[in-house]
């Protein structure tokens, strides 16, 4: 894992998916967070 920020995306209010087609195969964790900073979600995701 590097920890690079990959995809920041601040205009979810419309949407509710992460298109994640350019990314190369990996693992990735995506945290969700509010305005402010606090997380609201955090989860880990396998793209083959």
């Amino acid at each position: 894992m590097r920890g690079n920020t990959i995809v920041t995306n601040k205009d979810l209010l419309n949407s509710n998916t992460l298109d994640l087609k350019d990314c190369s195969s990996g693992i990735y964790i995506v945290t969700i967070t509010t305005a402010e900073g606090n997380v609201l979600h955090t989860a880990k995701i396998i793209k083959k």
